[in-house]
């Protein structure tokens, strides 16, 4: 955004003490005051509007911008000033088409370094891909099937996500570096090579190691509720489909007892046949007996009729 007029006359001076090139380091004392947004001196006495961002200044919009503000950032060489905004907004932005897989952004998960969006966690799967190995991934899911990335962001509007510092070589003593890199543990052992104290990592190395276990617990965390949610999904449908195999066999069983095909006994259900053979057997004349002895005695000579 260029600056001019007034603008370019009332700029302050940088962090540095030195004048900014093409301004002065003097304060405005003229009728525009200084926008809490853009920072540009654009807001006219009679207007709660700056004119070169169009923010408004009064109290509950202010308030309103102070809701939406966070640590992610979009890079707009026509905006460069807007402040930044939350993970929530980015995600609208994502879903609206605002925000394109190839919009360059910076925030927590990138630790505040300029990436492309497709490359950022926690925003590239809002555009179905894993921001790792570019699998495809739901808008939802927090750890990637191909590759067992996290696929999730900090939503801590206050968090900046910034990477922890460390100790530069050339600038400490390199048993400092080697503490900061591989514990304290690590730092004595390289220290009583060299002959000299043994210098801890420090509350740097340890406020590191406690963020690391951590996230680790949290992925962890995340993958055990994954996969809970599949078994309970496996679960209900084998219940599901049981449930659905009983209903139909009762609902057979009952047809056929309607029509006759299934006839209900005191032992259970038979068939139909069954039942008529049993009550044929029940019914047969008491003499039946009998009739079958004289036959056979007939037959061996010894019965009454019996030639001598």
């Amino acid at each position: 955004m260029s600056l001019t007029g007034a603008d370019s006359q009332t700029r302050p001076e940088s962090a540095h003490g030195n004048a900014i090139p093409g301004g002065s380091s003097g304060v405005s004392h003229g009728v525009r005051a200084l926008c809490p947004f853009c920072g540009a001196h654009a807001v006219n006495a009679d207007s709660v509007q700056c004119t070169a961002c169009g923010a408004r200044t009064d109290p509950l919009s202010r308030q309103a911008t102070q809701n939406e503000m966070g640590p992610w950032f979009v890079r707009d060489e026509t905006a460069p000033f807007r402040p930044g905004c939350r993970l929530e907004t980015i995600e609208r932005w994502a879903r609206s088409g605002r925000l394109s897989p190839t919009t360059v952004i910076r925030g927590p998960s990138t630790h505040q370094n300029w990436v492309e969006a497709r490359r950022v966690p926690g925003v590239a799967r809002l555009f179905g891909r894993c921001h790792a190995c570019e699998e495809p991934v739901g808008s939802d899911e927090v750890i990637c099937r191909g590759c067992g990335a996290a696929l999730h962001a900090e939503r801590d509007r206050q968090h900046l996500g910034l990477a922890a510092i460390r100790p530069l070589p050339g600038r400490v003593p390199a048993a400092v570096t080697a503490g900061s890199l591989i514990g304290d543990a690590g730092a004595a052992r390289v220290a009583s090579v060299r002959g000299g104290p043994a210098v801890p990592g420090g509350a740097q190395s340890r406020e590191d190691a406690r963020g690391r276990g951590a996230d680790a617990r949290a992925r962890a965390r995340e993958a055990l509720f994954e996969r809970h949610l599949r078994s309970a999904k496996r679960t209900a449908l084998i219940s599901g489909g049981v449930a659905v195999v009983a209903v139909v066999a009762l609902v057979l069983v009952l047809l056929g007892v309607r029509f006759g095909v299934i006839e209900p006994s005191r032992g259970g259900i038979a068939s139909s046949g069954a039942a008529r053979a049993v009550q044929t057997d029940e019914r047969a004349p008491a003499g039946s007996a009998d009739d079958a002895d004289g036959i056979a005695a007939s037959k061996d000579g010894s019965g009454p009729d019996a030639s001598p």
